[in-house]
């Protein structure tokens, strides 16, 4: 029995262009809250993060209302990411079960394209890892990473480690 082997002939190696990891400002709350856009009961939270780094504290006690705190970051259309971010919650309650969570969305002249959405903390609990894989929009010119609570929740703690690792498609 002879062993068949392919013929690569007339191909060439094509090398993958090398893409650095996004840069995020602050991403550990060392530098209080600088970099990020914080919507009505964020805070910075020195020391309170997981071993002792920083942390961003939201609290909310009225379950209508719907802030968020914001990082835009410059991403390649049509690469593939993953993202990940720690979150610890205190007395999250409400109807929406998925809690205290993150998100990337994807922008085009101003216009929501679409996100994705980490599965958070509820209840009490400590600190748990969420994170989303995700393809960027051809068209995206703008990108927001961010940290909020469901509508319809109240309560909350959260601290992010928003280390972001990537490979393109």
């Amino acid at each position: 029995c002879q062993k068949k082997t392919d013929d690569l002939a007339g191909y060439r190696k094509v090398e993958a262009p090398q893409i650095s990891a996004p840069e995020l400002i602050n991403p550990r709350f060392a530098d209080g809250t600088k970099g990020w856009s914080l919507g009505k009961g964020f805070r910075a939270a020195p020391g309170d993060g997981i071993n002792g780094t920083g942390a961003l504290f939201y609290e909310r006690t009225d379950p209508a209302e719907y802030p968020f705190a914001t990082q835009s970051v410059k991403l390649i259309p049509g690469a593939a990411y993953r993202f990940r971010a720690s979150v610890k919650s205190e007395g999250v309650q409400g109807l929406d079960r998925s809690g205290a969570t993150c998100f990337v969305q994807f922008y085009k002249e101003g216009k929501f394209l679409g996100g994705a959405y980490t599965q958070g903390a509820f209840g009490t609990s400590d600190w748990k890892e969420v994170s989303a894989k995700f393809i960027v929009p051809p068209d995206t010119d703008r990108v927001d990473i961010g940290l909020y609570m469901r509508k319809g929740n109240t309560g909350d703690r959260k601290s992010t480690r928003l280390n972001s690792s990537h490979t393109v498609i």
